[in-house]
């Protein structure tokens, strides 16, 4: 038999397995209790079995082992190919479908889960022959190798279990990374690699014939940990952990729409439990559930379930596209394919993510709200935050130079330079007041004042070295250059974040109009005057409740300099003579006025334009009392 035939048959056995497989289990399930039963935050209708993790895992491990067996695999390359790793790994994963099935069946705490994931990670990371150590082409501590490991791993198990909410869609994105790093190991590994992905996709592949919407059965929590944790581990020896790049793109590679959702799901449970704060009982838990998922979005905006995985289908695979590129394409699109990551990153965050920045701004207001107490917490957590970074730029500016241009530093230079450093910044930070400002209040002069600051603590501890070493050599100045660089960044990002929450809360509420949303009006403002960019800071300092009724699209105004132009990041749309245009295309339902002096014939006019579009027209105007004498300034003798 040849060896084509050999693998078509292995391949044509283990999709059958899985097929059967999953046909026995959408029987046996119920009679287990592995059943899911609907509940306010699922969207199917009926109980349907959730044991199909347990025919993919029988398909897989029955596919590997005729792979061993018929030969196929080649164990001196390594790898998923030796022997080493198919034990560990079947070992490993066992004990995570064991989690899996209790979790399907009893449902355990999300702790106990957790504990599992780490407890498999850990027997795969000590089991398989891989090289501890070295991590990205550098030379590590293994405890350090080891915790990075763990973290990847456990990430990408709960980012495939949080995402499998819909029917097809957890499945489909593992079939789709599984299939993309199958082709990136026939051209870096050759056939053997390849094959031990390919079993998985075949798994995967009976499996997906029942759980196509209308789903006949689910992955449960077996299936969909076992999916991630296989793209984890296989992912990690296919690739490389110790290639740069591979290391760099990996997250895209094998899980871009997971591992997203997975981050902004705790990022947005976080900000939850830190708007609850004080009341615990009350806070969402970090590994609970929610209907704010990627796939729930989309559902909200109207799309129809296989619509919905269709689009995160070609997400997936436009991101698998964009991270072989470097490896099919050669070097040369290592640049392209950073930039398209960016991109997409950048657009994600801009539409995907407004509950997020919503929740974070409620989140850090109630925080600020908190008694006197908070401050002297806030200004120690500032130091903390100010000495840390300090002390790494300091260290990291010597470190990067050794790397870098070869320059050799003493223990004891290097230690002189960071103390130094650190300690003359501290001193200016501290008559920056830069530890106990409201920078969530703070406006350019501010920031500008603390990087005017960071500056002269550099030039401070520049002097100090020099006086210390009596040497004013280049690398000194290097050395500065680069710690200032790092420090400017590490001081000045962090008090941003209130400010930046602030900002991206008025983006997601009402620049972006989502379709889900109910009693949002698209609302024009008429008039770009110093009182409409009142009303925008008013924007900022309201609850987000108070104009969530509301979706500003722009501005109106009849001054035609002003048309194109943007106040705030709104743009100024045109005036009375372009409002029915404008009321169409962007469905305008409200008008707000936000100008001090309006001639009575326009605010006529513009009143019956509003009439007769059906469009209701407000008004409104800060509350200014007018000048009120207090004390009459006494006469001097003179007057």
């Amino acid at each position: 038999m040849t060896e084509p035939v050999q693998i078509g048959l292995i391949l044509a056995a283990t999709y059958l397995i899985a097929d059967r497989g999953v046909w026995a289990m959408i029987r046996l399930g119920p009679r287990l209790g592995l059943i899911d039963h609907p509940d306010e935050r699922r969207i199917h209708v009926k109980p349907i079995p959730r044991a199909g993790g347990i025919g993919v895992f029988v398909a897989l491990i029955s596919g590997l082992a005729m792979l061993w067996w018929g030969g196929l695999l080649n164990p001196s390359e390594g790898g998923v190919q030796s022997k080493e790793w198919l034990k560990w790994f079947s070992a490993s994963a066992c004990l995570l479908v064991i989690v899996g099935i209790l979790d399907d069946r009893f449902d355990i705490p999300a702790w106990w889960k957790l504990l599992g994931q780490v407890a498999a990670a850990t027997v795969m990371f000590f089991g398989s022959q891989e090289q501890h150590g070295v991590l990205m082409g550098v030379h590590v501590p293994v405890w350090l190798d080891w915790a990075v490991y763990i973290a990847w791993t456990v990430a990408l198990v709960n980012a495939f279990n949080l995402i499998d909410g819909m029917d097809g869609l957890c499945a489909g994105l593992g079939l789709i990374s599984t299939g993309t790093m199958c082709v990136l190991a026939m051209v870096v590994h050759g056939t053997g690699t390849a094959l031990v992905l390919a079993v998985m996709c075949m798994s995967l592949l009976g499996f997906l014939r029942f759980n196509f919407h209308p789903a006949k059965i689910f992955l449960g929590d077996t299936g969909s940990m076992l999916v991630g944790y296989f793209i984890a581990v296989a992912g990690g020896a296919t690739v490389g952990k110790h290639a740069v790049i591979a290391g760099v793109l990996m997250p895209v590679l094998v899980a871009g729409i997971p591992l997203f959702d997975v981050i902004l799901a705790v990022w947005r449970r976080l900000a939850r439990r830190l708007a609850h704060a004080g009341h615990e009982k009350d806070a969402p838990k970090v590994f609970g559930a929610d209907k704010d998922h990627l796939h729930h979005r989309l559902l909200n905006w109207g799309f129809t379930q296989r619509q919905t995985v269709s689009i995160m289908y070609g997400v997936a695979v436009v991101l698998s596209v964009v991270a072989l590129a470097p490896f099919l394409g050669g070097g040369n699109w290592l640049a392209i394919s950073f930039f398209a990551t960016l991109v997409i990153g950048l657009v994600g965050l801009r539409y995907i993510a407004p509950v997020e920045f919503i929740e974070t701004n409620s989140g850090l207001r109630a925080f600020l709200r908190k008694p006197g107490g908070r401050l002297l917490g806030i200004a120690l957590a500032y130091f903390i935050l100010d000495l840390v970074v300090l002390l790494f730029a300091g260290w990291g500016s010597t470190q990067l130079m050794e790397k870098t241009l070869s320059t050799e530093f003493s223990r004891k230079d290097v230690l002189s330079i960071t103390l130094v450093f650190t300690g003359s910044l501290l001193v200016c930070l501290r008559f920056s007041h830069a530890h106990t400002r409201r920078w969530s209040r703070a406006g350019i002069f501010e920031f500008a004042q603390l990087m005017a600051w960071v500056l002269g603590g550099t030039l401070l501890s520049f002097g100090l070295i020099s006086v210390l070493f009596v040497d004013i050599a280049y690398r000194v100045v290097q050395v500065h250059f680069v710690a200032f660089a790092i420090a400017i960044v590490g001081t000045t990002v962090p008090r941003c974040i209130s400010r930046l929450a602030q900002e991206g809360r008025i983006d997601a509420t009402h620049r972006r109009r989502e379709i889900d949303t109910e009693c949002r009006n698209p609302t024009l403002l008429y008039g770009a005057a110093d009182i409409g960019e009142l009303f925008l800071c008013h924007l900022r300092l309201s609850p987000p409740e108070k104009w969530s009724g509301h979706s500003i699209v722009g501005f109106l105004d009849d001054q035609k300099g002003l048309r194109g132009r943007r106040l705030r990041g709104f743009p100024v749309l045109g005036g009375k003579d372009r409002l029915e245009a404008i009321v169409k295309r962007h469905k305008i339902r409200s008008i707000i006025l936000t100008t001090g002096k309006m001639d009575p014939e326009n605010l006529e006019e513009l009143a019956e334009q509003c009439r007769r579009l059906n469009v209701e027209l407000l008004q409104w105007n800060p509350i200014l009392e007018g000048q009120q004498l207090v004390a009459r300034k006494p006469k001097t003798e003179t007057g």
